[in-house]
């Protein structure tokens, strides 16, 4: 009898350690369950996850490359964000933003530049522009992070080209002898160029034929709601000694370089006209 009371007694106190060890697992659980959905929600919401889009419309009417940017199409663009500090995406102090707009074949991109001492003195193609003053384009049509186009442009209409296997820190080359055909800039300052004294802005306005990035990336022309990666980025150096005063982009990359194909900005093509 006293073993049958025992043999019981261990078979509850079994029962409850069962109940009690399923509700702490359970609640164990829940609480690892809601702690990882709070942390991937605050990593979503967090800076360093927020990719930038631009909706680029189509347009019929015909652009004078020249910078001026008078046209209806630029009047009626929107403006990207205000670039920020790339690797913080703190505020800048010079302002720096952007339109685009496309047709059926190029893209069209217009910078809009803020700077108080206009500055360049590279005038070769393919010249290392980053070491001065310049504004640089990143292009991944397909998004893969692979082949993207890396275009950058001085304030004396001088540019580079270059077309980039894989990101550099993934071992990746860039190949110095490609050139996209048919680049056209168009240049206007506000202010004086290479002088001592204060300048306004200048504005850097191109046409990128997508024959061009077809026939070296054998990617076709967008059509409406095609979404290409993309980034905007600006280099700002002192005159003088040729250091950085800061380094900006529309989408920030959080690190010290623009190569990071995963943080360019998403570009949007429309199919609506700009009115």
């Amino acid at each position: 009898e006293n073993l049958i009371r025992a043999v019981l007694m261990l078979e509850i106190n079994l029962r409850f350690l069962y109940i009690f060890s399923m509700k702490i697992f359970k609640a164990s659980l829940f609480l690892i369950i809601f702690y990882q959905q709070d942390c991937l929600a605050a990593q979503a919401n967090s800076p360093e996850n927020s990719i930038r889009e631009y909706k680029a419309v189509y347009i019929t009417e015909k652009l004078k490359i020249d910078g001026s940017l008078n046209e209806r199409a630029w009047q009626a663009a929107p403006f990207t964000e205000d670039f920020v500090i790339n690797e913080n995406s703190s505020v800048t102090k010079l302002k720096t933003s952007a339109q685009i707009v496309w047709d059926d074949s190029s893209l069209y991109i217009a910078f809009r530049i803020n700077d108080n001492d206009i500055w360049s003195t590279m005038k070769k193609h393919d010249d290392p522009l980053w070491k001065q003053e310049t504004v640089e384009i990143f292009i991944d049509p397909d998004g893969d992070g692979c082949n993207y186009i890396e275009l950058q442009i001085n304030a004396v209409g001088t540019t580079f080209d270059l077309v980039i296997d894989r990101p550099y820190n993934m071992g990746g080359r860039g190949n110095p002898d490609w050139t996209l055909e048919g680049l056209k800039p168009g240049i206007k300052i506000d202010g004086t160029i290479n002088k001592n004294d204060t300048d306004k802005s200048w504005t850097c306005e191109l046409a990128i034929p997508f024959h061009s990035i077809a026939a070296q990336l054998k990617y076709f022309s967008p059509k409406p709601g095609d979404i290409w990666r993309i980034n905007l980025c600006r280099i700002e150096r002192d005159r003088l000694n040729k250091s950085l005063i800061e380094i900006s982009a529309w989408n920030p990359t959080y690190s010290g370089s623009f190569h990071i194909p995963e943080k360019f900005g998403k570009l949007i093509f429309k199919d609506k006209i700009a009115q």
